[in-house]
């Protein structure tokens, strides 16, 4: 997603992986944040603020990282941007 940040179809679509990833699959969540999941979400969301699509499957993304007992990927989630992102949406 970092490479080409300006492509909205490849942002959405980015999100829409991470977000069917992560449903039911807490443990992943980890991984993800440990890859920079979760501030690529946070930038496309900031980046495509006026793509429907995106934002939803964003929150949809920031939804499956923050699901389970792990505050690690929830602070993640808020440093990298993505509770301002998904207020926003």
């Amino acid at each position: 997603m970092g490479t080409y940040g300006a492509h909205v179809e490849l942002q959405r679509m980015g999100c829409v992986a991470l977000s069917r990833m992560l449903v039911g699959n807490a443990e992943l969540a980890e991984r993800v944040v440990a890859v920079g999941g979760a501030s690529a979400v946070a930038v496309a969301m900031n980046t495509h603020g006026s793509d429907l699509e995106t934002q939803l499957w964003g929150c949809g993304a920031l939804s499956g990282i923050t699901t389970g007992d792990s505050s690690l990927c929830t602070e993640a989630v808020v440093l990298a941007g993505g509770a301002s992102a998904a207020v926003a949406a």
